[in-house]
């Protein structure tokens, strides 16, 4: 009877812990797991992104004219922004915190999205700014000098900020003129 051997009657047996203190300690050897991994990584540094938006900007800035350049460099800081695992990670102090259970769900979604991106940084990061090169190169050759923005139905929600931003710059946008295609 010492050994324990799982057995079909385990689940019974777990009825009688304190599963709210187990989650909690899984969750907190998760988050010194990860933040161990982004402090270990080039995105915490404090000007990760302005780092990573430079290298998007440069393989496209010869696509942009003058006029437009401080509105492109503008939206794609706001799209990286946006992308929270990269470049965030919350500070927590365990001996207060008191997580509600949507928090703490919340928190560990964070925490295996951001672990998951540290375990696939090189495959993950070049789709990054592949994506978002080839997305602005697209957009500044259609422009071909004209001051309007073409969206299309392909658009993702996230971007509305893009075309806020382009817009506030002067620039204008076309609903669903179907220009920029999936090739």
């Amino acid at each position: 009877m010492d050994d324990f051997k799982p057995s079909a009657f385990t689940p019974f047996l777990r009825r009688f812990t304190d599963e709210r203190a187990r989650d909690l300690q899984d969750t907190q050897q998760l988050y010194y797991r990860v933040r161990g991994l982004h402090q270990a990584s080039g995105f915490a540094k404090l000007d990760a992104d302005f780092e990573l938006g430079s290298d998007i900007y440069a393989r496209i800035h010869t696509l942009v004219p003058d006029p437009a350049r401080s509105a492109f460099c503008e939206v794609i800081d706001r799209i990286l922004k946006l992308e929270r695992c990269l470049f965030e990670f919350p500070e927590i102090d365990w001996n207060r915190a008191h997580l509600s259970l949507k928090e703490a769900t919340d928190l560990r979604h964070f925490l295996r999205a951001k672990e998951h991106l540290h375990a696939h940084e090189t495959s993950v990061l070049p789709l990054l700014t592949d994506g978002l090169s080839l997305t602005f190169g697209v957009i500044a050759e259609q422009r071909n000098g004209r001051n309007e923005i073409v969206v299309t139905e392909l658009d993702h929600e996230a971007n509305i900020s893009v075309w806020i931003a382009l817009q506030q710059r002067g620039l204008h946008s076309l609903e669903k003129a179907g220009v920029i295609s999936r090739e």
